[in-house]
C-alpha cells in the first residue's frame, strides 16, 4: 500500500517514514489564474491510502477530493484515512437561516470513489451517519489506557454530558476499579462556558478529565478549577484532537494539570507535561 498524505497532514510525514511506509509523491501545480490541481509524480498500482485533514482552511477539502480523484484515474484502489474532521459541531441547525455545515461536508466526503473511510473520534453521530456505510470511527482510547497503564486514576470525568459515554469507555480500558464522574455545563457563547455541578465524587481522589478535543480550553479550564475545589487530588487531562485556539495553551499552563495527553491529529508543540500520542498506526491499521 502507498500512503498520500495531503499538505494538511504533512506534519505525520517523519513519524511514517521511520515507522517504515511507503509514501506516493504529487505535486500542486498551479495556473496564472490561481485555479490548481494534483499530479501524481508517477504511476501508481494497488492499493493506495489518502490521509489528510479538513480544516477549517477550504483548500484542505479540495486537496482531499483532488487527490482522491487523481489516485482514482491513475487506476488505484482508494482509501482515506482523516485524523481530524473540522465542522464536525456544526451537526445541526441551530438558528434560522444557518447551515449544518458538518453535515455537508460529509456528505460530499461521502461522494468520494474511495473504498472505506476512516476518521478518529469524530465529534458527532450525525456526522458519522452522513459520512455514509463506508465510514468507520477509531479511537484513541485504548492508546490513552495503555499510555496510564502504571498510573492510578480513581475517576474519569466527563467536563460535560456529551463526554460521559467516553469517560464510561475509557474508566472501562483502565486498570482496577474507576468510577465516573461527569459536569453539568452551561454554555455562555462561542468558547466560553460554565461548570454548574458535579455529579460524582472525586475529594482525595486522582481524577482524569476526558474529552474528544480542546479547542478554547474553556471547557477544561471550568471542569479543573471546579474539580479543584471538589477536592480532587490529582488532574490529568485527556483529548484526542488539540486544536488550542485563542491562546488555550498558555491558559492550560497555568491550571494545577499534571499531565496533558494529546494525540497529534493536528500538529503539536512539544511542551513539559505534554505526551503526545502518533495517530498515524491508529488511522492506518
Amino acid at each position: 500500500m502507498t500512503i498520500f498524505l495531503s499538505p494538511s497532514a504533512a506534519h505525520l510525514r517523519s513519524t511514517l517514514v521511520r515507522a517504515g511506509y511507503h509514501l506516493g509523491r504529487y505535486r500542486i501545480v498551479r495556473y496564472p489564474d490561481g485555479e490548481w490541481t494534483v499530479r501524481l509524480n508517477g504511476p501508481v498500482r494497488g492499493d493506495a491510502l489518502v490521509v489528510g485533514n479538513i480544516t477549517p482552511s477550504a483548500e484542505s477539502l479540495l486537496e482531499l477530493v483532488a487527490l482522491v480523484h487523481a489516485l482514482d484515474e491513475a487506476g488505484a484502489r482508494v482509501s482515506l484515512a482523516i485524523p481530524h474532521l473540522a465542522f464536525a459541531r456544526l451537526d445541526r441547525l441551530t438558528g434560522r437561516g444557518e447551515s449544518a455545515l458538518g453535515v455537508a461536508i460529509a456528505r460530499l466526503l461521502a461522494t468520494l470513489p474511495v473504498r472505506r473511510i476512516t476518521v478518529l473520534d469524530v465529534h458527532s453521530d450525525a456526522i458519522l451517519r452522513a459520512l455514509g456505510p463506508r465510514a468507520k470511527n477509531l479511537s484513541a482510547l485504548s492508546h490513552v489506557a495503555a499510555l496510564l497503564r502504571n498510573v492510578k486514576i480513581d475517576t474519569v470525568v466527563a467536563p460535560d454530558r456529551g463526554a460521559l459515554p467516553r469517560a464510561r469507555k475509557l474508566a472501562a480500558l483502565l486498570p482496577g476499579r474507576v468510577g465516573v464522574a461527569w459536569i453539568e455545563k452551561t454554555r455562555l457563547g462561542p468558547g466560553k462556558t460554565r461548570a454548574e455541578k458535579l455529579h460524582g465524587t472525586v475529594r482525595g481522589k486522582s481524577v482524569l478529565v476526558v474529552d474528544d478535543m480542546i479547542d478554547s480550553g474553556d471547557t477544561i479550564r471550568t471542569a479543573v478549577r471546579l474539580l479543584g475545589a471538589s477536592g480532587a487530588s490529582h488532574m490529568r487531562v485527556a483529548a484526542t484532537h488539540g486544536i488550542f485556539s485563542k491562546g488555550a495553551r498558555a491558559m492550560l499552563a497555568r491550571l494545577p494539570i499534571r499531565e496533558l495527553i494529546i494525540t497529534d491529529s493536528l500538529p503539536q508543540q512539544h511542551r513539559r507535561g505534554l505526551r503526545v500520542i502518533h495517530v498515524a498506526p491508529i488511522v492506518i491499521s
